[in-house]
Parts: C-alpha cells; sequence; structure tokens
C-alpha cells in the first residue's frame, strides 16, 4: 500500500478502509455516517462526497489542495469537475490543467465496477453538470444559468443561481435534451464564435421541450467569469436577464435542419434502437391497434397502458416503464374504473386518464395535446379511439387531412420522444393486412410507424398481426380471458400453434383411419391439399409424432405406442454425429438420390437404410455400410 496513500488519509477521520479504498467523514458537513470516498489506482487519488460537496472545498478543510490527489504528476490540475449521477453519486470528473503556455487543457476520468480509475468516457451515459441542483430548479421554476464551461457554471453557483453546463462548442447532442424538459434555461454565451455557435445550436434544441429559454449576451468582457471580475454581480445579471427575450420555437421549415452529407451519416453516432415493448412498439413513434367494433381493442389498450406504468409484461413481451397518457374517449369515468377493476387494477400506477377532449383536428386540440404531452412527459399515449378524437369536419376517407393529422403526430411523437398509439377500426373487408385493413385512407398507416390489427377465427381465438418500419413479421395468437382478468393472453407464435392445430388434426385422422394410412389418405379425410398433408407429416416423422413404413415408392403413417418428447432438433441424418449412426464413415460424403437427384436423406436404423425425403426411393446398407 502506497505510503503517500497512507499519509494523505492521516488528514481525514476514517470511518472503513479496505485496501486501497477508504470511506471518510467529510470535513465540511456534519457527517456522521462517512459519505466522503476516496480510491487510490496507481498513484493517483480519486475523492468524491455523496453529500454533494466540492472536492476543493474538502481538501482545503484540511490544508491539502488539489495536487495532493495526483502527488507524482509533474502537471499539477488547475480544478476537478465532478458530473454527479440524479442521486447524487459520481458519475465521472472532468480534470482541468494548465500548460506552460497557459493553455488548458482537461482529462475526463472515473471509476469502473471494479474501482479503478479509467481515463475514459466511452459507453458512459453524458450527464449535465449539478445534474442534482438542475432537477431541482425544473421542479421549483427556477431558472438555471447556463454558460459555456465549468469555471462559468461555478461562478453562477457563488451568484446564487442554479447552474449546469453540457457540452462544448463541438460536441452538443440534440437528444441531451430531455435533461432539461420542462426547465427555465438562461444560456450566456462566450464571446468567441465557437461559443456564439454553440449558443445557437442549443438553444434551438432546447426551445422544443423547456418553458423558457433566453440567451443573455454580456456587455463586457469574454465570459461570466471576467464580467464578474469586472464589478458585475447578480443586480446586474438579473437585469440582464429580464431584458432578454424568451425564444419562441420557429414553425419556418428550413432544410438546412434537415440535410447531412453522406459520409456525415455514416460517421454520425445515432442511438440504438429502444422498444417500449420488446420487439413490437419501438420509441419514440406512433402505432395503429385497429379491429372490427366490439373485438376488444379499447381493452387492449388499457391492457397496455397498465403493463408499461408498471413496467410488466405485455403479451408475454418485456416493456420498459413509465408514465402513460389514456385518453378512453369513448367511455365516461364510471365505466372506465369499471374496467379497470375488472382488470384487478393496483394503485399507484403513472397513468393520467382523459374521458374528454378537443377534436386533435383542431388547432386548439393539437396545442392542448402537444402541451399535456409537455407536462407529464409520457411513455406512451394511447389514444381510444380515432372516431372519438376527432370531429366531423375531418373524413377518415380523405387522405389529405388525414395524412396531415398522424405526421404531425408522429413528428410530435418523436419531437417529444414518446410513442402515441391511436386505436381504430377495420374496414368492412379483412384481409389480414395489418396496415391495408385500417378504415379509411392508406395515408393513415403510411404515417405510422407500426400497424396492429386483431382478427377473429372460426374457434373463437384471435390473431394478433403487427407490420412495422423497425419490426419483423409479427403474429401471435391471443385469447381474451372474459372471466377472470379480462386481458388478452398469448399462446404463442400464431404459425406455430397454427401448425400444432394441423398436427393435431393429422394424429386424430390417422386414429380414425385405423392406422397404416397414406398421405393422400390423410389428406381427403381432412379436405387438405396432400402437399400440404405431406409437408406435417415429414416435421412429424422426424419428431418422432407419427411412426412409418415403406414399401415400394409408397410411405404408410401410424401412431406410436406413447408419445415421444420432441427432440430439440429432427432426427434426420444431416443432424445426426457420425459416430451416433454408427454406419457411416467419418469422412464420407451423402451422395445424391439416384431417382430424383436430391441430397436429402432420412436414417432408417431398424432398416440399416436411408430413404430420400423427396422421392421416398430407399437405399440399403451394403456390408453393414451405407455408401
Amino acid at each position: 500500500m502506497s505510503a503517500s496513500f497512507d499519509e494523505f488519509l492521516s488528514h481525514f477521520r476514517i470511518a472503513k478502509r479496505q485496501g486501497n479504498k477508504a470511506i471518510c467523514h467529510c470535513p465540511t458537513h456534519d457527517d456522521r455516517h462517512g459519505s466522503l470516498h476516496f480510491t487510490l489506482d496507481g498513484d493517483k487519488i480519486l475523492g468524491y462526497c455523496f453529500a454533494g460537496c466540492k472536492i476543493e472545498d474538502v481538501l482545503a478543510a484540511v490544508n491539502l489542495n488539489l495536487s495532493d490527489l495526483f502527488p507524482n504528476d509533474a502537471r499539477s490540475p488547475e480544478a476537478i469537475y465532478q458530473y454527479r449521477t440524479k442521486e447524487g453519486g459520481l458519475a465521472y470528473e472532468k480534470v482541468k490543467y494548465r500548460v506552460a503556455n497557459g493553455d488548458k487543457t482537461f482529462r475526463q476520468r472515473r471509476l469502473n465496477d471494479e474501482g479503478n480509475i479509467i481515463y475514459d468516457l466511452k459507453d458512459i451515459q453524458r450527464i449535465p453538470y449539478n445534474y442534482p441542483g438542475v432537477l431541482r430548479a425544473i421542479k421549483n421554476g427556477e431558472p438555471i444559468i447556463w454558460p459555456e464551461g465549468e469555471k462559468d457554471a461555478e461562478t453562477a453557483r457563488i451568484l446564487g443561481y442554479a447552474y449546469t453546463t453540457m457540452g462544448g462548442a463541438s460536441d452538443w447532442k440534440d437528444e441531451w435534451k430531455g435533461f432539461f424538459r420542462n426547465g427555465r434555461i438562461i444560456l450566456i454565451s462566450d464571446k468567441d464564435k465557437a461559443g456564439i455557435n454553440l449558443i445557437q445550436n442549443i438553444s434551438k434544441t432546447l426551445v422544443e421541450v423547456c418553458k423558457c429559454v433566453k440567451v443573455v449576451i454580456l456587455p463586457k468582457g469574454k465570459d461570466l467569469t471576467e464580467w464578474v471580475t469586472l464589478g458585475n454581480g447578480r443586480t446586474e445579471l438579473d437585469r440582464l436577464i429580464a431584458e432578454a427575450p424568451e425564444l419562441v420555437k420557429t414553425t419556418k421549415f428550413d432544410w438546412h435542419d434537415y440535410a447531412i452529407e453522406h459520409d456525415d451519416l455514416l460517421s454520425k453516432n445515432l442511438q440504438p434502437l429502444d422498444y417500449i415493448v420488446d420487439g413490437l412498439i419501438a420509441t419514440p413513434g406512433t402505432v395503429i391497434l385497429a379491429a372490427p367494433k366490439k373485438r376488444g381493442k379499447s381493452w387492449m389498450g388499457l391492457q397496455l397502458s397498465q403493463s408499461i406504468a408498471a413496467g410488466a409484461p405485455f403479451l408475454g413481451m418485456r416493456t420498459k416503464q413509465g408514465p402513460v397518457i389514456h385518453m378512453a374517449l369513448e367511455d365516461g369515468e364510471r365505466r372506465l374504473r369499471q374496467r379497470l377493476e375488472m382488470q384487478n387494477t393496483t394503485r399507484g400506477l403513472p397513468i393520467t386518464y382523459l374521458t374528454k377532449f378537443q377534436p386533435l383536428n383542431s388547432k386548439a386540440g393539437f396545442q392542448e395535446l402537444t402541451e399535456l404531452i409537455r407536462d407529464k412527459y409520457p411513455a406512451l399515449v394511447v389514444i381510444d379511439t380515432l372516431a372519438a378524437a376527432k370531429n366531423r369536419f375531418l373524413d377518415e376517407n380523405e387522405a389529405g387531412a388525414t395524412g396531415d393529422l398522424f405526421n404531425r403526430l408522429h413528428d410530435l411523437a418523436i419531437s417529444e420522444n414518446t410513442v402515441i398509439l391511436v386505436i381504430a377500426h377495420h374496414g368492412k373487408a379483412s384481409t389480414g393486412d395489418a396496415g391495408f385493413d385500417i378504415r379509411g385512407s392508406s395515408a393513415i398507416s403510411g404515417a405510422t410507424d407500426v400497424n396492429i390489427g386483431l382478427y377473429k377465427n372460426t374457434d373463437g381465438t384471435y390473431d394478433l398481426k403487427a407490420e412495422g418500419r423497425d419490426i419483423g413479421e409479427v403474429d401471435l395468437r391471443i385469447s381474451f380471458d372474459a372471466e377472470l382478468t379480462w386481458c388478452w393472453q398469448c399462446q404463442g407464435d400464431a404459425k406455430d400453434v397454427r401448425r400444432a392445430e394441423a398436427e393435431n388434426r393429422i394424429t386424430e385422422a390417422i386414429d380414425l383411419l385405423g392406422g397404416n394410412v397414406e398421405a393422400s389418405a390423410i389428406a381427403n379425410e381432412l379436405d387438405l391439399n396432400r402437399v400440404t398433408v405431406q409437408t406435417h407429416l415429414k416435421r412429424m416423422r422426424n419428431e418422432g409424432l407419427v411412426t412409418f413404413q415403406v414399401k415400394g415408392k409408397k410411405i404408410f403413417y401410424g401412431l406410436p405406442l406413447t408419445k415421444p418428447s420432441k427432440p430439440t432438433t429432427p432426427n434426420t441424418l444431416q443432424n445426426l454425429r457420425v459416430d451416433d449412426v454408427g454406419d457411416v464413415n467419418s469422412n464420407a460424403v451423402l451422395p445424391d438420390c439416384p431417382a430424383c437427384g436430391c441430397n436429402e436423406w432420412e436414417y432408417l436404423p431398424d432398416l440399416k437404410s436411408r430413404h430420400c425425403l423427396q422421392c421416398g426411393y430407399v437405399q440399403k446398407s451394403k456390408d453393414g455400410e451405407l455408401c
């Protein structure tokens, strides 16, 4: 253990020590339990106080300085800026150095999971400086001073303001705006060109999510710190803030905002796709859930809202928990509550319900929806139904007006980082195409990211079919429990369920016909295509669900005495290990079938032969070995 670390810790009252880590009582606040943490890695020390005390103040209280954290470093750090999580823990820190020519340099460091100091932020989520203070200020409606750089942010702290900063002149990212939603931001620009460009980029993004954004240009000094050293203070800054105009979001389209060069697009660091329902609903975006009348789509919408609010699985799929806005526009509060109680809901779910709303195709209605989303910051908005959410002036069959509404909903979902799901109806004809079957103009499905349809089968079960830009084809067999839970339940992949149902019918037909029957007889009994039956029988043979005998070029099927457990892989020659077969040389290459020329064989151990899966040709073993 480093003697210098021991000497360093001797300045503090140690609560717990384990190797190169120590927990101490912080000297700058009444610390009874020990909230000051130090970690030694090599010859560098990283320290932080969970109570939020500045590391400079902690060191100064025991007559130490920042250089004591770097005992063998020829460079002495000028400042350490600690970035804290919303809970107050240390996320990472930025160490500021001043080189010989006066220029400043920075190094970022953090603790990894093993407690070692790492000098990079690879794969680390960036957060605002003074993040806990930002959240408090947003909650209390206080203005937040945002200069360029941590030094000026600390000057704002000394003046008594809530403060933050995030990103330099070259690394601001639009997705960071979510940290400041509903905030009141005062941007203070440096006088250099890079600082002015940064403030322009940030303000253009923040105005989309914040309640108020202002830009203050200081009359003197290159930055806030220099302006204060010239004799200015809080009174003067309050006056400049009051005089600054409030920025408003422009509605004028500027193609420069959306143009990107080919190589820039390939180099851009894009966020991975996120889902609120795994494999079904990506966020942000818009979704249509449609079905004919009285098919349970409103029950499904209510079930989805509760699943997202609780972070519980939906139809067996994982969800991402978050607040929900549910607009039950065809229900009153009494009926809505009754449905929730029938679904055995629980208290404490972050869901806001509305049973009345202005028409979304009106200017006032859409503005109200926008303000509602910005106030609640939901992960999901459910609008039940489209017919109840519009007025008589919008015809669902009119492509222009309907497309405009859904394009605006899509833009709103993207800008506010949420999912807007609209419950709609199917038209009179049903094709099984989730997008095509939506009642009204095709512009509706064209403007949404995911189209979901509910389809009733003849046996009373349902299939949920979905298509979308960012999902594969979804086809689930579901059923509605109208006795106990009043919720939809997933029985599995619809194709697998249909296959199992077909296999059960084939099994019943073989039993009814007395066994030892050909595929054509089974097909006639079930009124199915012979090729379809043969396809199922091929799979059932591989899984041991039927027995078979080869007589010449014909195959006769029966039922096993006991139902076997399904193997994980079909028991075909291609999937068997060579030493499982025993008769085949390890270097043997399967020959083509002399009858049809294919290379698909099935090994028949009882007959010491193999037969062609395509034409049924049987190849006998020769001297105990298959050629």
